[in-house]
């Protein structure tokens, strides 16, 4: 009965094309981002098992597949996300306004830095991997603090502590270097 049921649902989950997510927003201390609808071809739905499983019990038998409310996921992070599951790559500005000649700012790649805390919240290794990755080839290796990514990796909630660490070494990579010059090591 139950390999019948997958059947069904399997069967019905290749008549629709997409799925539509509907994402809350981001709200912090510093910014106020809207909530977005997003449309997730059903190709890349099978990629996650995290959405895989949440739209299979969010569309009884028998009924169109459901617009799914997705709490807690930044809209940009899921973008980038579903984007990756699509393509298995992101694009990403190498500049912006506040970039320099070799690289991003952390603050350039406040983005990034939300796609990985929804990397983690949807427990995607590879995904996080890809996205520490993106972010240190975008980097200028001098960084300087800066309070909104604070903000982001350690009051908002999500943020694993591989990518806080990642943030940290890289903001005070100067910083540590050059105490590391006047300690003589």
């Amino acid at each position: 009965m139950l390999v019948q049921q997958d059947k069904v649902r399997s069967t019905k989950f290749q008549l629709f094309n997409t799925v539509t997510f509907v994402l809350a927003g981001r709200t912090t201390l510093s910014e106020h981002l809207p909530g977005d609808k997003i449309e997730v071809a059903i190709c890349s739905i099978n990629r996650s098992p995290y959405l895989r499983v949440l739209v299979e019990q969010q569309s009884p038998l028998h009924q169109a597949l459901p617009t799914i409310e997705l709490r807690g996921f930044d809209p940009a992070g899921f973008k980038f996300y579903v984007e990756w599951l699509a393509t298995s790559k992101i694009t990403y500005p190498t500049q912006l306004y506040s970039s320099t000649s070799s690289g991003l700012l952390l603050c350039d790649c406040i983005d990034l830095i939300y796609a990985h805390i929804t990397g983690s919240q949807l427990e995607e290794p590879e995904f996080q991997d890809y996205v520490i990755d993106e972010i240190s080839r975008r980097l200028d290796p001098a960084q300087s603090t800066d309070l909104r990514v604070f903000e982001a990796i350690f009051v908002e909630e999500g943020a694993s502590s591989v990518l806080k660490r990642f943030v940290v070494d890289k903001m005070f990579a100067l910083e540590k270097k050059m105490l590391g010059m006047l300690r003589g090591s």
